[in-house]
């Protein structure tokens, strides 16, 4: 079967190096994201495939503002300022590290599908707890942490969220659940 393909979460990777580097020059912030993303690639590689690798970036539109009805989907961040450098670093990740823009879905979305292709034979590289739902190898590069989620914890944390809802991303979950 091979060495599986390492899915990045480049989200992730473009605002922890805009934020880290909101003070500095856009080449800084530059540098930043290919030390995150070379460092977590060359993490993965003792057990992955490093030339299978596969960065993802949210574009444009998505199909969840659509069917929020009773609270706007990520409503809460509304009025939170973006990082000066995130629009350089995520036209420099498309250019240095050909990441894959989604249209009217998020990253997540599209790392999803490439797990599910792979047949869930991949590392999903993010800090994303929703990520957690996909039965496969996980790396958090902040913590340095590998994590296998089996089919069964990711479906029970699947149905966990349904019912507890998704405060980072304004969804209400049941009432006292």
């Amino acid at each position: 079967m091979g060495k599986p393909k390492i899915l990045i979460d480049g989200d992730i990777f473009a605002y922890r190096a805009a934020f880290s580097c909101e003070d500095q020059e856009v080449e800084d912030a530059l540098d930043k994201v290919d030390d995150l993303l070379q460092w977590s690639i060359y993490a993965c590689t003792s057990e992955y495939n490093e030339k299978k690798n596969k960065v993802f970036l949210t574009g444009k539109g998505n199909f969840r503002f659509n069917i929020a009805k009773t609270h706007e989907y990520k409503g809460n961040r509304k009025n939170v300022e973006k990082p000066q450098h995130l629009e350089a670093i995520r036209k420099h990740m498309i250019k240095a590290w050909s990441a894959i823009v989604s249209k009217n879905e998020e990253a997540d979305d599209l790392i999803s599908k490439g797990a599910a292709e792979t047949g869930y034979n991949c590392v999903v590289a993010s800090v994303d707890k929703d990520m957690l739902q996909l039965p496969c190898w996980h790396f958090n590069f902040v913590k340095g942490k590998w994590t296998k989620v089996d089919e069964w914890s990711g479906t029970k944390f699947f149905y966990t969220q349904i019912l507890t809802g998704d405060a980072a991303d304004n969804i209400k979950g049941l009432h006292r659940v």
